[in-house]
């Protein structure tokens, strides 16, 4: 798909978004403030209130179970909210995939055949082992050797000047680059505001879920001026998420969805192919103090769930180098807050042979722990049939660990990805399984907006169009602040109805 500059004449707003034309530009300190205080999310008050009709009531555990209020037990069914506090760009149409992008930039320089030849001798990029550097300059030099002419040059050229932009520090350079520090924040600012708005969250309860998982990046919460401190205008801008879903009647489960360092090479962690954290003592301690501070906060928050310590950790070597990694951000955690729900993930390692038969996690008594939750993740497509394989796998690989560790354990990310009757069956079989199994779950993700949002099953709400992308290369600062507001507009995103019947479908059964 060609790149499409994003419509601006037709833009009229049903709601105020944070920035209006012409742009207001922002250094980064005011960017944190003003976003945690933005229009569309509820302000918080004094005090660290929570501005909500509905007061929640503290969730806690009891002899391994989650139980409410009264000491009932309660089964955690939620829905992430992606992209939100730590963006990934394909979830909410920010450029093309990596083979779009080459495949635009192919046919400006008219090398297409070439770079078709290209894919063929070079593969698909991996994101487990290769670094997107090196991999986009074998696909260049096997253009050169496919094609004659100043083509294969002017591709080079072209893909030096505008890289694919896959992760949120890629992003954020090229916004910095092209429109300064102020321009950038003034993206990211009306970014948080309008990604996910009151009726999104409004659309999960109504669909069932009690509670958001909700991603977010270190950068976004650590002070500029001290290395693991929490500033705080982060802390409210987190606060302000908790709130609005409070508001909705939604329980919050904070996830440091991209740690200092980066947890693994995948470009959800905010930086493609770092991979430092496990590596690096000062990524481990920096968040470590964050969760501390993050802790200390939400402490005596009814609406916070617990602290999700790392979103797929697949980048620990080992589970000592794992358990070390863990145990210094659940003590710092425990230090201000004895008894809030922890949850930790095992980073697909339950997958790996070498532990599918005995297990990752520690038992949670070696390691001196206590009220913890552990989670896995996983994703399938194919016919319902295989769904219902994957539904015996993962209950079983759960189960075992929960008697095994004498934990409950969440199923924290999982989709069948595609929008088909089988796909709406193995969602609604999936709920059901795990309901029935007392096992906790959350789908990946609430909302969606990519260029293949008509076939999957990635939101619950998802633009009523075909979705024009932003070209953060190319469109000016003014054009993606419109495309950016798109986002809180009703007209542009509704519920997918069938997902939601699928999810409801899921609800009714219970343990």
């Amino acid at each position: 798909m060609p790149y499409r500059k994003v419509r601006t004449e037709d833009m009229t707003m049903k709601k105020t978004c944070l920035l209006t034309t012409p742009v207001r530009r922002i250094n980064r300190r005011q960017f944190l403030k003003i976003a945690a205080s933005a229009t569309l999310i509820p302000a918080i008050r004094a005090g660290g209130q929570k501005a909500s009709a509905k007061p929640m009531k503290m969730v806690s555990m009891d002899h391994g179970h989650v139980v409410d209020e009264n000491g009932r037990e309660m089964l955690l069914r939620g829905i992430n909210a992606g992209s939100w506090f730590m963006i990934e760009p394909w979830i909410c149409g920010i450029g093309l995939t990596l083979k779009d992008h080459l495949r635009q930039l192919a046919r400006e320089c008219e090398v297409e055949g070439a770079l078709r030849e290209a894919f063929l001798r070079v593969g698909p990029f991996d994101d487990d082992t290769m670094l997107l550097p090196e991999y986009l300059d074998r696909i260049a030099r096997a253009v050169e050797q496919n094609a004659s002419g100043d083509g294969p040059g002017k591709f080079r050229e072209q893909l030096r000047r505008e890289p694919p932009v896959l992760d949120a520090v890629s992003l954020d350079r090229l916004l910095r680059e092209r429109f300064g520090g102020s321009g950038a924040d003034s993206f990211w600012a009306a970014l948080h505001e309008c990604w996910i708005t009151p009726d999104d969250l409004r659309a999960a309860r109504d669909a069932g879920f009690n509670f958001i998982r909700l991603p977010f990046w270190y950068r976004w919460v650590e002070s500029e001026d001290a290395r693991g401190v929490c500033s705080e205008s982060g802390l409210r801008l987190l606060a302000s998420a908790v709130a609005m879903a409070a508001e909705a009647g939604m329980y919050v489960l904070l996830d440091l969805h991209g740690a200092p360092g980066g947890q693994s090479m995948w470009d959800h962690t905010g930086e493609m192919g770092r991979n430092a954290f496990f590596a690096t003592q000062d990524y481990q301690e920096r968040a470590a103090r964050l969760w501390r501070g993050i802790a200390e906060r939400f402490r005596n928050e009814p609406a916070v769930l617990g602290y999700d310590l790392l979103n797929e950790p697949a980048g620990a070597p080992d589970i000592s180098t794992w358990g070390k990694a863990h145990d210094g951000m659940y003590r710092a955690i425990r230090a201000v807050d004895a008894d809030r729900l922890i949850v930790m993930e095992d980073g697909y390692k339950t997958e790996e042979p070498r532990y599918f038969l005995k297990g990752w996690f520690p038992r949670p008594e070696d390691m001196g722990w206590r009220n913890v939750m552990y989670s896995l993740h996983f994703y399938k497509t194919g016919t319902f049939e295989i769904h219902v394989r994957q539904a015996r796998l993962v209950t079983r690989l759960a189960d075992r660990e929960r008697r095994r560790c004498g934990v409950p354990i969440y199923i924290g990310e999982f989709n069948a990805i595609e929008d088909s009757p089988d796909g709406l069956r193995a969602m609604t079989h999936y709920g059901k399984t795990f309901s029935v199994s007392g096992l906790h779950w959350s789908p990946w993700t609430l909302k969606y907006c990519g260029e293949d949002a008509a076939s999957t099953l990635w939101g619950l709400r998802r633009c009523r169009e075909p979705w024009e992308p932003l070209n953060p290369h190319r469109d000016s600062l003014d054009a993606l602040m419109e495309g950016v507001r798109r986002y809180a507009d009703g007209r542009y995103f509704h519920t997918h109805e069938p997902y939601a019947a699928a999810i409801r479908s899921a609800m009714e059964t219970s343990r």
